[in-house]
């Protein structure tokens, strides 16, 4: 089953949502920084500038 649920910065699938958005940035032509878009992201969600959503299967992302 495919569930579509919010991401918080504590929820389990955040750094599979990082990377996803790392690749996002690389494919545009950015350099690929994992750590550097993961607290990125990370302050973004925090600091409730930004919502993050996904759809989860087999808790993969």
């Amino acid at each position: 089953m495919t569930t579509v649920e919010p991401i918080a910065s504590t929820h389990p699938a955040f750094d599979q949502v990082a990377a996803l958005f790392d690749d996002y940035r690389a494919h545009y032509g950015q350099p690929s920084t994992p750590e550097n878009t993961r607290s990125w992201l990370h302050e973004q969600v925090t600091q409730h500038r930004l919502t993050a959503a996904a759809a989860i299967r087999a808790e993969e992302v």
